[in-house]
């Protein structure tokens, strides 16, 4: 695993939590670049946003990552317990693991640098976990797969407000 000198990978703390969304926030609207309708969208979420993260860090289940370097913030992560609740709302079948990763963000200065590697190293190490991701982000699709997740053959359909895209669920046991 491989990150730039002067580049730190730390939870966050509650003091973090705008940073931290903010990150968030344009870290997925740099990710699917949707256009101007899903940045305005993803941007007027803030609110909520900001309340889920200050949920989750208050709560010893959850771990929020915040990565930053000398010219700010580069990328966020979430770990917690799965399954989540629109899981269970849609009727999923349990995954074979209880952990997640929630949420994993780099912004485009940060890509192509290792530090997803290393995010993912430090968010959960060499733990059993599940994720959903894009089917069509074939790129984040081969980075877990390289990391051990395997498509469990269970996919899910976005929604509207994220482009009715198909997600597939991947999990890691070993």
């Amino acid at each position: 695993m491989h990150t730039e000198p002067g580049t730190t990978i730390r939870r966050a703390r509650l003091a973090d939590v705008t940073v931290w969304v903010e990150t968030l926030i344009e870290a997925t609207i740099a990710t699917y670049d949707f256009g101007p309708e899903f940045a305005s969208l993803r941007r007027s979420e803030t609110a909520e946003q900001l309340a889920e993260a200050a949920a989750a860090l208050a709560d010893p289940r959850y771990a929020l990552w915040l990565a930053e370097d000398a010219e700010g913030p580069l990328g966020v992560a979430e770990t917690g317990p799965g399954p989540q609740g629109w899981e269970i709302e849609l009727g999923f079948p349990a995954p074979r693991v209880e952990h997640q990763l929630i949420k994993l963000y780099l912004l485009p200065r940060a890509q192509g640098r290792g530090l997803g590697q290393a995010m993912l190293q430090r968010a959960l190490g060499t733990d059993r976990a599940y994720l959903w991701v894009f089917a069509s982000n074939r790129r984040a699709v081969d980075f877990y797969q390289r990391h051990g997740f395997v498509d469990e053959g269970i996919d899910a359909d976005s929604g509207p407000t994220w482009a009715n895209m198909a997600m597939r669920r991947l999990v890691r046991t070993g």
